[in-house]
């Protein structure tokens, strides 16, 4: 298959900042299995996922000129409810240099009696889940993605670059080796909070929880064209540069604690555009109810991507429509 022509707005940025979620917890959680996936048309269908660009538009002109505290951690209560919840910011891939830890945030852990992720990182299903969401369907392989030619010049940059077979994963769907590769660009170690809060939940015995069903997140990805994973990753290979001005943009703002700007700059890709809906607006809406049952339930440490925080659709201004007080910590 011949790769059609490229776009002229790059939407690299959208799988990168994406894409980090879902692999990060393959990364750390999952050996990849030999399994048959469903057919990402079904799948979409079933969980009642829709592509609309409608909003995206008056998202971006929202964030830009909508004024937020900067802060990533978040004080939230409820005044038929006598203990605080708290909602924390994350960035999935980090540097270790840039990775901080205040004291604040500890202090936040020590009131909570569970630590609630997008997804239960937890769950046990999640590993076998992610083995066979994240392999294209049986007779298809990465190089039937591209001429012959083009896949050629791709493995070869790739070993290069990056000294690995381009080969060795030809099962995968391209858009899980963008992050893969791309973290690679950042050029020091790198960590993430999820790993971390992750870990001490372990270690202090504190319950785990998710926001959403992880199915919905890999059936996000299944609403991308092979075609267009294909693209983003082939320019992810040819062109690594705007990813690593991507990474520097991004770390810059999370280190500012810049929510608006964070989110604005997800929104400034075109195909972050195209998905808006599909990524950020329909999983907000439907994380509000999930929000306020674990808060409910009692002391609940939220932490998701800060790219959710900002806009009129955005988690602090739905949990303040839905009748929750949301203070910066």
């Amino acid at each position: 298959m011949r790769m059609r022509p490229r776009p002229d707005s790059s939407p690299l940025r959208a799988a990168l900042a994406y894409g980090q979620a879902l692999v990060l917890g393959v990364a750390f959680f999952v050996a990849i299995r030999p399994l048959p996936v469903a057919t990402a048309s079904a799948q979409v269908a079933e969980l009642g996922l829709t592509l609309d660009t409608t909003t995206a538009e008056a998202a971006v002109e929202t964030a830009r000129t909508a004024p937020l505290a900067h802060s990533l951690l978040w004080k939230i209560t409820r005044p038929d409810i006598a203990h605080a919840s708290y909602l924390y910011g994350t960035v999935h891939i980090i540097p270790v240099s840039r990775f901080k830890v205040p004291g604040r945030l500890l202090e936040a852990l020590e009131q909570t009696d569970r630590i609630v992720f997008e997804f239960n990182m937890g769950d046990e299903d999640f590993s076998l889940n992610a083995g066979r969401e994240m392999r294209l369907e049986p007779g298809t392989t990465l190089p039937d993605l591209y001429s012959d030619e083009q896949f050629g010049a791709l493995a070869a940059r790739v070993q290069e670059d990056y000294g690995f077979d381009l080969a060795l994963v030809g099962t995968m769907k391209p858009f899980y080796l963008i992050p893969l590769l791309g973290r690679n660009l950042i050029g020091e170690p790198v960590t993430s909070y999820e790993r971390y809060l992750f870990d001490y939940a372990n270690e202090h015995g504190v319950a785990i929880g998710g926001l959403e069903d992880v199915q919905r997140q890999f059936a996000v990805v299944n609403a991308i064209p092979l075609a267009e994973q294909a693209d983003m990753l082939a320019e992810l290979i040819e062109e690594p540069d705007e990813a690593k001005a991507m990474f520097r943009n991004m770390y810059d703002a999370y280190d500012e604690q810049d929510l608006a700007r964070i989110h604005t700059f997800f929104l400034e890709s075109p195909e972050m555009k195209k998905y808006h809906d599909l990524l950020l607006v329909n999983r907000n809406h439907a994380w509000i109810p999930a929000i306020a049952k674990h808060h409910e339930e009692g002391r609940s440490f939220i932490a998701c991507g800060a790219g959710h925080f900002a806009g009129e659709d955005g988690l602090i201004r739905l949990l303040r429509d839905a009748g929750f007080t949301v203070v910066p910590e």
